[in-house]
């Protein structure tokens, strides 16, 4: 019979057979197994039919058998549950418990089970009542969950769920943690808000990034994308991205994937893509790309034959290139072994796989044993290659990386943990494990004997280990391990007291790291060692007594010392430091950069390099400082600093101390200002005498204004000291400012001013008087005000400077910043100067006079002169222009006559060409058809020669074709340079021009007895029609290519035809088009070069270098003339003498109107 459970322990009531029925029915139907045991028999009484699902037996067994209940059971749980079921039937309260079971198959199952007691009238348990649920599945998954999660915060990536709407929202469903420091932005942020990791993509690469994923939402295919963001901090950084797309049932497309930072790796990609570029531009450099690159390099085709490989293949592989093209495997002439160490089949190596399921390895480990050498460890990385036209597989590359050094160290790595136990011992440290969840604690020998116990008398536990603990250190010390245990710390570690065997206190250090956690996460051991550090504590209360004392003399004697660690950039003070800069101990000592800053500014540099000296040449240093107090007094302080090293000679520490030594250093500041009140006033008097000698002396106007208001400036330390001059001529007067010196940060001064405007000073200044402002808010003129408002000035003064001319000048001085008034001295030495300066004012006015009236004298001379040159200069141009003319009408003319035959012969060799090619068909058919001629002809044949004929009529014809076309590129080449009397503009090709100029002097160029062939290299640019008097610019052309040619004779007669041969004369023509719609023609020569004499001078009329007779002068003269006064140009000449000329010449593309 069913009980009806209303509570953990109620009374229970009989249940009719057909509820009972309808129960089990109820019943039979849960996945739960259900079970009813009698508690006084332990006798099943109902067990519904989930158990044969979950036990894999039938319910009949139970039946007859009720201990199978706990034999299902695993071993080491079977006792904890049947205490477990007692425990309900005696506390009467529901319980609940996780065990495992094993069913007949060996499958292990977790389950859960709830169990509770059902009572009589009297309260006495009469049923046990479990639920026993199969949590395997749950268990699973929360142990995937936190492997997930372990794996989310190791992995150097994002894991995330994207999720794209119907209607085209976008959302974030999970991001992992990792996203706070990859994007800088909280993970619950970005869930919230997607586009903040939108706004932070590089706006170069969001186009593209949406593109991918509208392309893969659209395809369902695998995402992939690499990306650009700015981070908040500013940082730029690479993503790359990949997910898998899947559309649900709804039409919403959900993408499961991972961004990676790849920043370091896209730098190497770039290198590497650099390379692959490289590789692609021609054979030799692919090869010296494979041969730089540290991995090796193999090529595989699809038959698995070796292709190619780089030096360092030939070097990890131990083997030439020619052994290694043509090996299928990367383990020829070896054993090839796996990472752990058992032996690796073709089959099975990176290559193999590779080649036969077209996917790539990455990161493969395997070893190449040889019996000549020790096994060699490589890294294996592989990809297959498409054809670029047809992506069909043609073949494999792979890259290998030699880490025998690393597998050896990994190898040591266990070797050195399989030693940790020999060290401890060699150590004299304890060595204690702890169990968590029994209490058990195992206590090492070298444990006990620490604190004078045997092994046998302290309990391996918890307990006893707690007990030893002295009171006042103990709470602290279940702290920090109540702390390392909740994962807060990455281990325990703490220094305490614990009790010995003869009741003495010792100092421990124990240190300890949990090693083992259950499937929940909860740890379940940990294990440590201990070490007596007693002596050290003893040294330690020794040292800080030392300390002590020394403080105290320190306080005394006013002097603070520190360290400086350079390794952990550490900064120890002590307290009298500390007092000395008015700092407080307990926020502790400055950083090296915060110490710098207290520093006065003027002070810092000094100490740095001070500094800087003692770390790399190691030398002691001493020097006073000023620096500011906490509370801003300034105070000084003289420092001592004495660098330490270690034993290889590099400065590990410095240490030094400080002085307050503000006292004294005041006192040497008054006597400092003493000296310099009566250094003043000497100074004042030797600048008045300099400054009178200066005036008097010179007898320009100028030099005179500008020594004068510069030594004012000097002097004084005025912010402006400027001079200006009345003008009382124009219409309405001004005061002109023209001369002025002033301080860079302070506004100019210079222009004019209306005297209407500044009417309170202009009266005092007209009336010869001084006007004096010590403070500028006193000024009854409100321009006056405004103007020295808006300059920073506090303090103005003018003064009047009167002249025998009539002439009124005035002389100013402003002073800015603090309000400093004008003394005595100041008024008086600004007079003393203002008398000097009017002298001298006068003095030069004279002086200006006599040399007006001599330089009107020469300026007439002079006007003379030119107008003479420039007569000669057109006179010659005039004929130059002439003859060019002449001779364009003539080379036009004789262009025209040989022209017409030419053009006769060259229309009509083609034909001649074609009707020879035809005749000699003929007889080649008549020597075929009848191959015995008669006597004659054969007579006549060998008359002829008719071989030779045949042979050679074709090569005549096409020489004489070639020759034809010569003389019309010639004809052509005339008629171009013929436009020299062309006067108007038009729209030129200047290749064409250059070219013709070329070939008129062409005879010039080629070889002759004495010299091999001038060289001429043209470089063109695309350049436009240039609108231009082209007959002009023919020639131009002609002269600096006519120049170029006697430059370079006149070379080569100095030099032999070797050094000819060597270094071969050359004229170099180019052309280009300037940003500033100009175009550029350089025409440049390796000859002889000018002195800067001569360039000085080459564009004068009639000026020349060559021998009297070659040439007029007026070449260079009359291109100078055509390129700048016609064309609007420019004509410039660069040479070096032993190097060359060149000359450039730049005219606009249209000219201005």
């Amino acid at each position: 019979m069913f009980q009806v459970q209303t509570n953990s322990l109620e009374v229970g009531r009989q249940i009719p057979l057909g509820e009972e029925l309808w129960y089990a029915s109820i019943f039979d139907e849960m996945d739960e197994v259900v079970w009813s045991i009698d508690a006084n028999t332990n006798e099943i009484v109902y067990l519904n039919r989930a158990a044969e699902k979950l036990y894999g037996r039938e319910i009949q067994a139970f039946y007859s058998n009720p201990e199978l209940r706990l034999e299902v059971i695993i071993p080491e749980a079977r006792n904890r549950v049947r205490d477990y079921v007692a425990r309900v039937g005696k506390e009467k309260n529901q319980l609940e418990t996780v065990y495992q079971i094993i069913k007949p198959s060996g499958e292990i199952r977790i389950v859960k089970d709830k169990t509770w007691a059902i009572a009589d009238e009297e309260g006495k348990a009469q049923r046990i009542i479990s639920l026993v649920k199969d949590i395997t599945e749950n268990v699973k998954y929360q142990e995937e969950h936190l492997r997930f999660q372990k794996l989310t915060a190791n992995l150097p990536g994002i894991i995330y769920q994207y999720i794209l709407h119907l209607d085209g929202r976008q959302e974030i469903s999970y991001i992992s943690p990792s996203c706070q420091e990859i994007y800088e932005i909280a993970p619950e942020a970005i869930q919230e808000n997607i586009n903040l990791i939108w706004d932070i993509v590089h706006p170069e690469d969001i186009n593209n990034l949406q593109e991918t994923i509208a392309i893969s939402a659209e395809t369902l295919q695998f995402w992939q994308c690499q990306w650009r963001i700015i981070t908040q901090s500013g940082k730029l950084k690479w993503l790359s991205g990949v997910a898998q797309p899947e559309k649900q049932a709804n039409g919403e497309i959900i993408w499961d994937g991972i961004f990676i930072d790849v920043s370091d790796r896209k730098k190497i990609e770039k290198e590497r893509n650099e390379l692959i570029v490289s590789m692609a531009k021609g054979e030799a450099r692919y090869r010296s790309v494979l041969s730089a690159m540290s991995d090796g390099i193999i090529v595989q085709d699809t038959e698995g034959l070796i292709l190619e490989c780089n030096t360092s293949a030939e070097r990890i592989l131990g083997l030439t290139g020619e052994q290694i093209m043509g090996m299928k495997t990367l383990s020829a002439g070896g054993i090839a072994i796996a990472e752990d160490g058992s032996p690796l089949s073709e089959a099975e190596q990176p290559l193999t796989v590779t080649r036969k399921t077209g996917k790539p390895i990455t990161n493969a480990v395997m070893g190449i044993a040889k019996p000549d050498r020790p096994i060699t460890w490589i890294l294996v990385n592989t990809q297959i290659l498409l054809s670029p036209g047809s992506k069909k597989f043609s073949g494999i590359v792979a890259s290998i990386k030699d880490i025998t050094e690393l597998h050896q160290a990994q190898k040591a790595l266990k070797i050195s943990t399989e030693r940790l136990q020999l060290a401890l011992e060699a150590a004299n440290d304890g060595l204690w494990d702890g169990n968590l969840v029994t209490g058990e604690l195992y206590l090492s020998d070298r444990w006990k004997q620490i604190l004078g116990y045997n092994q046998s008398e302290i309990v391996n536990s918890m307990d006893s280990w707690q007990q030893l603990l002295h009171p006042e250190d103990k709470q602290v010390v279940l702290n920090l391990l109540e702390d390392h245990l909740a994962g807060n710390s990455p281990d325990f570690q703490a220094e305490y007291r614990m009790q010995t065997k003869s009741g003495d206190w010792k100092w421990i250090l124990a240190r300890g790291k949990v090693v083992e956690s259950d499937f929940t996460g909860k740890p379940v051991r940990i294990i440590g060692t201990q070490r007596d550090i007693s002596d050290r504590k003893a040294a330690e209360f020794a040292l800080r007594h030392s300390q002590h004392q020394l403080e105290e003399a320190q306080r005394i004697s006013r002097i603070g010392n520190w360290e400086y660690d350079l390794t952990t950039e550490q900064v120890t003070w002590s307290e009298e430091l500390f007092r000395i800069f008015g700092l407080d101990p307990q926020q502790g000592a400055p950083s090296y950069s915060e110490l710098i800053e207290k520093y006065h500014p003027e002070d810092r540099s000094i100490f740095q390099a001070k500094v800087e000296k003692a770390i790399t040449e190691g030398k002691p240093y001493q020097l006073d400082l000023r620096f500011y107090r906490s509370d801003g007094e300034l105070r000084y302080i003289v420092g001592w600093g004495e660098p330490v090293l270690n034993a290889e000679g590099t400065v590990v520490r410095l240490f030094g101390a400080g002085m307050d030594i503000t006292e004294r250093k005041q006192g040497e500041l008054a006597i400092a200002r003493s000296e310099a009140r009566y250094r003043d006033l000497a100074q004042r008097e030797a600048l008045l005498n300099r400054l009178s000698c200066l005036i008097r002396n010179s007898l320009d106007l100028d030099t005179i204004l500008e020594t004068t208001v510069r030594e004012i400036y000097n002097h004084l330390q005025v912010d402006i000291c400027a001079f200006g001059w009345y003008r009382y001529e124009l219409v309405e007067p001004v005061w002109e400012i023209f001369k002025e010196a002033k301080h860079p940060a302070t506004n100019s001064v210079l222009g004019t001013y209306p005297v209407e405007l500044y009417r309170e000073t202009s009266v005092k200044l007209l009336q010869l008087e001084t006007y004096q402002l010590d403070d500028i808010n006193t000024a009854r003129d409100l321009a006056l005000r405004e103007l020295l408002t808006s300059l920073g000035a506090t303090a103005f003064i003018s003064l009047p400077i009167a002249t025998t001319s009539g002439c009124l000048g005035s002389l100013h001085c402003l002073r800015c910043g603090e309000n400093q008034p004008w003394q005595t001295k100041d008024l008086e030495l600004l007079q003393a100067v203002a008398t000097q300066l009017a002298i001298a004012i006068n003095q030069a006015f004279l002086y200006n006079q006599s040399r007006e009236a001599t330089r009107q004298a020469e300026a007439k001379t002079q006007q003379l002169e030119q107008t003479l040159i420039e007569l000669q200069r057109t006179q010659a141009q005039l004929v130059q222009t002439e003859k060019m003319s002449s001779l364009g009408q003539m080379v036009a003319g004789v262009a025209h006559e040989i022209n017409n035959p030419v053009s006769f012969i060259y229309g009509n060799i083609s034909h001649a060409i074609e009707y020879t090619a035809d005749l000699l068909k003929i007889i080649e058919l008549y020597q075929d058809t009848y191959p015995q001629p008669t006597p004659e002809i054969e007579a006549e044949i060998a008359a002829t020669d008719l071989d030779f004929l045949v042979a050679d009529l074709p090569k005549v014809l096409d020489s004489m074709k070639v020759g034809a076309v010569r003389i019309k590129e010639i004809v052509q080449s005339l008629r171009t340079f013929s436009r020299l009397d062309e006067a108007e503009m038009k729209a030129v090709d200047l290749h064409e021009n250059i070219d013709s100029t070329i070939v008129i002097l062409q005879n010039r160029l080629k070889a002759k007895s004495d010299r091999p062939e001038i060289i001429v290299k043209k470089n063109y640019g695309n350049l436009p029609k240039v609108e231009c008097c082209a007959g002009q610019l023919n020639q131009v052309f002609m002269n600096l290519i006519g120049n170029a040619i006697d430059a370079l004779e006149e070379r080569s007669r100095d030099r032999t035809t070797d050094e000819i041969k060597a270094k071969p004369s050359t004229i170099s023509i180019s052309t280009l088009v300037l940003p500033s719609n100009r175009v550029q023609i350089r025409i440049a020569d390796n000859g002889n070069g000018m002195n800067p004499e001569t360039i000085a001078r080459i564009f004068d009329p009639f000026y020349t270098t060559k021998p009297i007779g070659k040439g007029t002068g007026l070449g260079l003269s009359i291109s100078h003339s055509i390129i700048v006064e016609k064309h609007g140009g420019s004509l410039r000449c660069v040479s070096e003498l032993g190097v060359g000329t060149e000359f450039a010449i730049e005219i606009p593309i249209h000219p201005l109107s």
